[in-house]
Formats: C-alpha cells, structure tokens, sequence
C-alpha cells in the first residue's frame, strides 16, 4: 500500500465558523448606517434651524408641508417673545390663539367654535408677528412667513 505526500493532512478551512464573520460582519454594517442617518437629520435639522429670523425658533407646518385640514399651525418663539399669527394675511383672534406664555409658543388650531373649522384644500401662507414679552405691540413688529399647502 503506497501512500501519497500529503494525503494524510486535510486541507482546514480558512474560517473555522465563516457564519460568526457573516454576523459579525452584518452588525457592523447596521451600526455604520444608524450612525449615518443620525448624523445625516441632525445635519438636516441644523439647516431648517438657520433659515428662521432672530427670535423663531420654529414653525409647524414647516415651510412648504403638506398639511391635513384638521391639523393645526403654530410657532415657537424665543421665550421672552410675544407675538400673535396671522393666515392669509388675516391676524387669528387672540381667543382662538393657544399660548404657552413662558415656552413663547402661539397655536392655532380650526375646530368648532374658530373662525376656520377645518381648512380647505389650498395654498396658504402664514405669518407671526412677534416683539418682546411685556412691552406694547410695535406698529412693525418682526415677522416670518412661511408657506404649506392644505391636502384633501
């Protein structure tokens, strides 16, 4: 019986376990992409951030949103800040305005008992009108206006 050189080893296997590499492998491939969507809203957010004047700090909707006709509008102020909204160009009652006084937060929600019970399908452009806590309203108060649109 004749032996050959080398028929005795087996060959071993470059990985012992290769499913524990593709595991592996796969976590860290999940990591790397929460990571990067974390960084990449933040990086969003900062931009929407910086688009407001001195005093906003942000608005709902958000410019250019789309909008369900029950939902309502709003705009969150720095909180030494008072202000009141407008839509359309006309100013919301100040009975129909919810304020959260020391968040500088003025909302706007159509329901029974507003002016607007739901909004219409449509374009709209709202505005806030906005000056210091405590003092008179000025004859031109700052002001931002942002546009949305109303869906069926």
């Amino acid at each position: 019986m004749a032996t050959t050189a080398g028929a005795g080893t087996a060959k071993r296997p470059l990985f012992a376990h290769p499913w524990r590499i593709v595991i592996v492998v796969a976590v860290v491939l999940v990591v790397i992409n929460l990571v990067l969507i974390y960084v990449l809203d933040g990086a969003d957010t900062q931009r929407e951030g910086s688009s407001f004047p001195t005093g906003v700090e942000s608005v709902s909707p958000r410019p250019g949103e789309l909008l369900r006709p029950q939902d309502g509008i709003s705009a969150d102020l720095e909180p030494a800040l008072t202000g009141v909204l407008q839509l359309n160009g006309v100013e919301v009652p100040e009975d129909q305005t919810q304020r959260t006084v020391e968040l500088g937060i003025l909302e706007f929600r159509p329901g029974p008992r507003q002016d607007i019970t739901v909004f219409k399908p449509g374009d709209y452009t709202a505005t806030v009108l906005f000056w210091p806590q405590g003092k008179e309203r000025p004859a031109n108060p700052s002001a931002y206006s942002w546009s949305f649109r109303v869906g069926a």
